[in-house]
């Protein structure tokens, strides 16, 4: 029995149960602790935060500063490790003269031995276009942007396991495609749908993290997902270390979204909530009582569900709840300012 209702119910539990039956939480926390079901999505989870993290963080082995030196008396070395060529006025303009009358620029050439290892040498960019290789990490959160709010109404609409597909496979797409093609802007619209992707598998895996944790072990799962976010950050560095070429980074990260894509076909659960909220009570309680034989337990006896779901939602609704209030600002704020 599903239940809608804008008001949440004021019962006390036991006589709420014999009234409506179990809210979900009601049975999760019959289960009790965390058990082997609660642990694989975890460790699925875990592995997505990973990925994801290490998807953000690209562009920081890709557009590195080689070694480079003037092979023109009127070039402008470097005075300073991190220099780029087009950072000095008198080159960028050297540059645009030579670009004027159709020749090569050749007033300087990058180490030979590392040239491999950077998108401004491999796309062979010019002055003009280095705003393109600062650009990438933006036009990566442009998509996240959108991809948040697409795959957000998609979750509510196809449920979040297809979503979690679907938007794992655009990742999965696009990381193969950016090894394969030397073109910049290849390259940038293939950053946009990373981030898009990032807007849809990140967001659904926390909440499916969550949701199947028993309700008092919420917040440290929770915690612990964004623990290995920064584990991610950190990791980022071993990658660049052992890959160095450009096209072997980006194939040797293109490997664990694609391995996590076909490992999620297997694993990873559906809401109980989404079915809930569709009117698929039967389907619920199979997603529950799959939960309960991995752990080992027992379904509470005539189990029928139903969940306070809120059928109109609205920002109104969201700005007056006061922990709402509090939270999405400095949620907004962190996000920016990492961004």
């Amino acid at each position: 029995m599903t239940v809608i209702t804008n008001e949440y119910v004021t019962d006390e539990p036991q006589d709420r149960k014999k009234k409506y039956g179990y809210k979900i939480d009601d049975v999760l926390e019959h289960f009790g602790t965390i058990g082997k079901f609660q642990i694989l999505v975890t460790v699925l989870v875990s592995a997505l935060a990973l990925i994801a993290t290490w998807r953000i963080l690209f562009d920081i082995m890709t557009t590195k500063t080689i070694p480079w030196e003037c092979i023109d008396n009127h070039c402008v070395d470097a005075e300073k490790p991190g220099d780029m060529p087009c950072s000095f006025h008198k080159n960028t303009e050297l540059e645009k003269n030579i670009s004027g009358t159709g020749l090569q620029s050749n007033l300087w050439k990058f180490d030979k031995d590392q040239k491999s290892h950077s998108i401004v040498a491999i796309f062979d960019l010019r002055c003009e276009d280095k705003w393109k290789y600062s650009f990438s990490s933006s036009i990566y959160f442009i998509g996240a942007f959108f991809g948040v709010w697409m795959f957000g109404r998609l979750s509510d609409a196809i449920g979040r396991y297809l979503t979690l597909l679907i938007s794992l496979g655009l990742c999965v797409v696009q990381a193969w495609i950016i090894p394969f093609f030397n073109n910049m802007n290849v390259y940038l619209a293939c950053r946009f749908f990373d981030g898009a992707s990032f807007g849809g598998f990140f967001l659904i895996a926390f909440v499916l993290d969550v949701e199947y944790a028993p309700p008092k072990y919420r917040n440290m799962i929770g915690t612990l997902f964004h623990f290995l976010t920064s584990g991610g950050m950190a990791l980022i560095s071993l990658w660049g270390f052992a890959f160095k070429d450009f096209r072997a980074f980006a194939i040797a990260l293109a490997v664990p979204p694609t391995i996590m894509w076909i490992v999620s076909f297997f694993f990873f659960p559906e809401s109980a909530r989404y079915y809930l909220s569709k009117g698929k009570d039967e389907k619920a309680l199979a997603s529950l009582k799959k939960v309960a034989d991995t752990n080992g337990k027992q379904m509470p006896l005539d189990c029928t569900l139903y969940e306070d779901i809120d059928v109109k939602i609205s920002l109104f609704k969201v700005i007056s709840n006061k922990r709402l209030l509090i939270a999405a600002p400095i949620n907004m704020f962190g996000w920016f300012m990492t961004s």
